[in-house]
């Protein structure tokens, strides 16, 4: 009896192991919304603290406004959510940097181009996106009120305007797009930020800054 008794005990034991197992197998990362409990941090490479949601709540509102159709943008919600830190510039490589100064320059003149970050550049990314969906409703409105279809030609000069392809025109009265980000780790030094996770495509970084006790995204990569 008392042999049976200890294999019982051993077999149990087994079983509670492999079910540990599987139980943390089961939380890959937390999702945005999630609660930060103990159980939903896995590894606890993610505080459950204010600072933590106000964080993730920072992110969040950043792919909002990346999301949001340009049409529907009010680029004045960019200096709530985003900011110009010289770390950003670190992140990039240099051909991307001299790409992004000649736009900048195109679109805010010389001086923004030489001490832009993050914001400036996605600001621009923005603009530019916005006067390319522009060229295109011009194009098709045009087309519609003489009761046709855009002509080859004027496709042609769309993607030659657009290093050859031609932007994809939003549904604006289609409901906001909810983007579920699910996050890995995310970690504090001071006043700096680097959160690593998920956005539904392919895994992301962000760094944010605080400035004056606000969290900001600096860059997301």
């Amino acid at each position: 009896m008392k042999i049976r008794r200890s294999l019982c005990n051993v077999i149990l034991t087994v079983l509670a192991l492999i079910m540990i197992g599987v139980g943390s197998r089961a939380l890959p990362g937390l999702h945005a919304g999630d609660p930060l409990s103990a159980a939903s941090l896995g590894v606890g490479t993610i505080s459950n603290t204010p600072e933590a949601h106000e964080i993730m709540s920072t992110i969040e509102h950043a792919y909002k406004l990346l999301d949001t159709p340009v049409e529907l943008l009010n680029f004045d919600e960019f200096d709530a959510v985003f900011i110009d830190h010289p770390d950003y510039l670190k992140e990039i490589s240099a051909e991307r940097r001299i790409a992004l100064q000649e736009q900048i320059t195109k679109q805010f003149g010389a001086e923004a181009a030489q001490s832009f970050g993050y914001r400036t550049s996605m600001k621009s990314k923005r603009i530019a996106d916005k006067n390319r969906i522009a060229q295109v409703r011009l194009v098709r409105e045009k087309a519609k009120a003489e009761n046709r279809e855009p002509t080859q030609a004027e496709l042609d000069e769309i993607a030659k305007q657009n290093h050859g392809t031609i932007p994809a025109l939003s549904d604006l009265s289609a409901p906001p797009f909810k983007r579920i980000l699910q996050y890995f780790s995310l970690k504090i030094d001071g006043d700096t930020a680097r959160a690593v996770y998920d956005e539904g495509v392919t895994g992301r970084t962000a760094i944010l800054k605080r400035i004056d006790g606000k969290w900001y995204v600096a860059g997301i990569f």
